[in-house]
């Protein structure tokens, strides 16, 4: 996709694999959203991702159904997310 802003990103990152590859994914979303723009992500994980989706987005809201949690984070700033 060529580099444009986007109002809405959905993750479901992998469960198989380390924090890398969804810190990766986390990271990269922030910085294609545009202001005032949501990530919408689903794990099965609750404290790693809240804790990471704070750091990078300032705050997130999360929901818990049926062993799966829901995370929603809005991007408030222009700055990019650093690795």
């Amino acid at each position: 996709v060529p580099d444009r802003a986007f109002d809405r990103i959905l993750l479901n990152p992998p469960y198989q694999t380390d924090f890398a590859v969804a810190k990766r994914l986390i990271l990269k979303s922030f910085n294609r959203l545009e202001i005032g723009g949501r990530l919408l992500m689903v794990t099965k994980r609750r404290d790693w991702y809240f804790n990471k989706l704070k750091s990078v987005f300032g705050g997130a809201r999360v929901q818990s159904d049926d062993g799966y949690f829901v995370f929603e984070a809005e991007r408030r700033s222009r700055q990019y997310a650093q690795k």
